[in-house]
């Protein structure tokens, strides 16, 4: 990180992001790794690879849908353990990983090692974390009544989920000022 000054940037710029709700500014690459932590340094080198510079501005609305749906997820498990918190996290954000990085979804999932869960939800829309991806997705296209499926399947309410998505939604948006 040290001999590349535009990531050094780029992880101070992240983790000292309003969202992230700091107490104190982070100013070091050493202090930043340690605030951040394994996993969300796991988390924020896959943001980084999901928003390098494509040349389609539909990679870039499609990274801020994927950044929904993970923070989306992500509140939506608060009451489960944080290895499967971080799970649902990546599981929204690799849901669009095809298309940020426009290639196919084996290409693109093919050189990270993601879980089993997360292989099946966002590959076939299958196992224990499809029902709520599918939740926010169904909050994305805005759609009621499949917003109230897929939120019973979940165990919420409707109303409860629009909340999430309209918090996630402006968690992105912090995130990517």
């Amino acid at each position: 990180l040290k001999e590349d000054a535009a990531l050094s940037l780029r992880l101070l710029r992240y983790i000292n992001a309003a969202a992230n709700e700091l107490a104190e500014h982070v100013s070091s690459i050493e202090r930043a790794i340690f605030v951040i932590g394994r996993d969300k340094l796991y988390r924020w080198l896959i943001l980084l690879v999901c928003s390098m510079d494509t040349p389609s501005g539909r990679s870039s609305a499609a990274l801020e849908s994927a950044l929904v749906r993970a923070r989306m997820l992500e509140l939506l498990s608060a009451d489960r353990s944080p290895y499967e918190r971080e799970a649902l996290f990546l599981t929204g954000l690799l849901s669009l990983i095809d298309v940020i990085l426009e290639v196919p979804m084996d290409k693109a999932l093919g050189p990270l090692a993601v879980t089993p869960e997360i292989n099946l939800a966002v590959r076939h829309g299958e196992g224990p974390y499809a029902p709520l991806l599918e939740l926010a997705i169904a909050c994305e296209q805005f759609n009621g009544t499949c917003i109230a499926d897929a939120a019973a399947r979940c165990g919420v309410s409707p109303a409860i989920a629009s909340e999430r998505h309209l918090e996630a939604l402006s968690w992105a948006l912090a995130i990517q000022e």
